[in-house]
């Protein structure tokens, strides 16, 4: 009887550039007419009894076999016969609800009864099969017109890009298209929006963003006013439902139906973007006049709304992606001016030798340190400089970038370091907030006398480990450079001091951040002080005459021996001075 590969029959409708098959409502039983079965054993009945029974269409007209064997369909239609008195009795064939037409059982005054009864019998039973096969056919051609438009819906979003108005624009008219809709809209949810917190229950849109839009006014889409109080039909929608409206005019929930009718709208259809359980936005597609929407057209749109949101889900990722490649080319380039920042060619100074080395945890640190000339009273001095920030990454990188420019512009003479570090503390309380503070140690040697004068705010102490010409270095030729001083930008009125200490021949000075100190293996053992002299120890028993890089690489690799693979949290920055050994 029914043909459900009709569905893509007859002229594509086209909604923008956007072709789409003409929908087959089923409104009528001659759209699930095929080869006339029906109509010819309507035939073959009435020849063999006295009574008729006919076949009426929707509109009352009357399918008959055709006449000619070359007719394009074995049924045509005639006006209905004129013999159909009050005493006809009807039985309408029903699809989801409603009638889409009958069989009349037209009896012969002068048939005995039991012929009527069982005539009427046959009737119920054509016109119960009849909505049998119909219904079917109804489903299997929303499933197949379900199918071809999600398969068209899907080609079409390859090839339309990443865009996603673009792709959100495919998915709409095709959603009318199929539906027989006539005006529609896609909005979405901010993206930070989760679950049903993504609507609130209040009388605006103002937080919803109309990505595309077909056959509404600017009124309309601009209009803050949603269409339902307290966004009960978004709130639905994004809890499981799809909402079909009949008729807007007639629904209490409607806030303002005025609006409705003058933007010519009648019946609403809406279903939600979901992508993994999270509701991104809502389709919203609306009938100029009044329709009723079953269970596939619903079925239909759901299926869209889902296609849809994996389609705008897939453009902000791509959209993330992108920014986060150009996030990280900034961070790259914003790296190579902090490596830049930290010299690699040391200055040269008779008598002593000095190495440094910074390694950070990730693309931007907070460590620094420095290595320059300064003015002394009897020539030229050796600045060392090691600092930590407060924090990691970004805001880190340009704490120490604004330490290291200060204390630059300050140090203008080995005598005034204490006057330097004060100067740099009140530079940075007044740009930086009370938690954004930094520990900085701050020393010079004079190369004539070797004198080592050092001011310290806040940081760990370094160690300088004095030589002896007959035996090798122990822990007890270890001294800590301790001295008071309160971190970089909490008090501007802080009042540093500095201290001095004679080298010898041989001596080394570790300078470091916490990071070394504090770094942890697998069995979540810091390092610690004590380790890190230790190697510097053992560079200097197995090798007298070891450089400051020959010590410094062999703590680091001391370092990485402890700590394995495990991944360390905080940047590990070491500066090492050793003065000359006679000889």
């Amino acid at each position: 009887m029914a043909d459900p590969s009709a569905a893509g029959r007859g002229p594509g409708h086209t909604g923008g550039d956007v072709a789409v098959p003409s929908p087959r409502t089923g409104d009528s039983i001659t759209d699930f007419l095929t080869d006339g079965s029906v109509v010819r054993l309507c035939a073959a009945i009435n020849a063999m009894v006295s009574s008729r029974v006919i076949l009426l269409d929707r509109l009352g007209r009357w399918v008959v076999p055709s006449r000619e064997r070359d007719a394009p369909e074995p049924w045509t239609i005639e006006p209905a016969p004129p013999d159909i008195g009050p005493d006809a009795i009807r039985v309408p064939i029903r699809l989801e609800g409603r009638s889409i037409g009958e069989f009349v059982l037209i009896p012969n005054p002068e048939a005995p009864p039991t012929q009527i009864r069982h005539m009427r019998e046959v009737a119920d039973q054509l016109a119960a099969l009849s909505s049998e096969f119909c219904h079917e056919a109804a489903a299997m051609r929303s499933r197949i017109r379900e199918l071809e438009a999600l398969f068209r819906l899907s080609a079409l979003l390859a090839e339309e890009g990443d865009s996603m108005d673009r792709l959100l624009g495919v998915a709409l008219r095709l959603a009318l298209g199929v539906l027989d809709l006539d005006a529609g809209s896609i909005v979405l949810f901010p993206a930070d929006a989760d679950g049903v917190g993504a609507v609130p229950a209040v009388d605006s849109e103002a937080d919803v963003v109309t990505t595309t839009s077909v056959n509404l006014s600017e009124g309309w889409l601009n209009n803050p006013l949603p269409l339902s109080a307290g966004r009960v039909f978004d709130r639905l929608v994004i809890e499981g439902h799809t909402l079909a409206i009949p008729d807007l005019m007639a629904d209490p929930r409607v806030l303002a139906p005025e609006r409705c009718a003058d933007e010519g709208v009648r019946s609403f259809l809406s279903a939600a973007l979901v992508h993994r359980d999270r509701p991104i936005g809502v389709v919203r597609v609306y009938g100029r006049d009044v329709r009723s929407f079953g269970v596939a057209d619903q079925r239909l749109l759901r299926s869209i709304g889902e296609q849809a949101a994996t389609a705008v889900a897939q453009a902000r990722l791509l959209d993330t992606e992108r920014r986060e490649r150009a996030m990280e080319r900034q961070l790259r380039l914003a790296s190579d001016v902090q490596r830049r920042m930290m010299p690699h060619d040391l200055p040269a100074f008779p008598g002593l030798d000095a190495a440094a080395r910074n390694v950070p945890t990730s693309e931007l640190g907070g460590d620094l340190y420095d290595v320059f000339k300064l003015d002394g009273p009897g020539g030229s001095c050796l600045g060392l400089v090691v600092g930590d920030v407060v924090g990691k990454g970004v805001p880190a990188a340009l704490l120490m970038s604004a330490v290291r420019a200060s204390l630059r512009a300050h140090a203008t003479s080995a005598g005034r370091l204490a006057e330097t570090v004060g100067r740099t503390n009140r530079d940075l309380c007044r740009d930086t907030l009370p938690n954004e503070f930094t520990t900085l140690w701050f020393g010079s040697v004079d190369p004539a006398t070797r004198t080592l004068t050092y001011c310290s705010a806040g940081h760990d102490p370094p160690l300088v480990i004095r030589a002896t010409p007959e035996r090798a270095p122990t822990r007890d030729d270890v001294v800590s450079l301790c001295i008071g001083g309160l971190v970089l930008g909490i008090n501007p009125g802080e009042i540093y001091g500095a201290a001095s200490i004679n080298l010898g021949p041989g001596d080394v000075l570790v300078a470091y951040t916490d990071g070394v100190t504090d770094a942890r293996n697998f069995q979540d053992e810091k390092w610690g002080w004590g380790r890190m002299a230790d190697a510097a120890l053992d560079v200097l028993t197995q090798h007298p005459g070891a450089s400051a890089s020959t010590v410094l690489d062999n703590i680091l690799w001391s370092l990485r021996r402890f700590v394995g693979l495990r991944p360390q949290v905080d940047d590990e920055t070491l500066v090492v001075l050793r003065v000359t050994p006679e000889g």
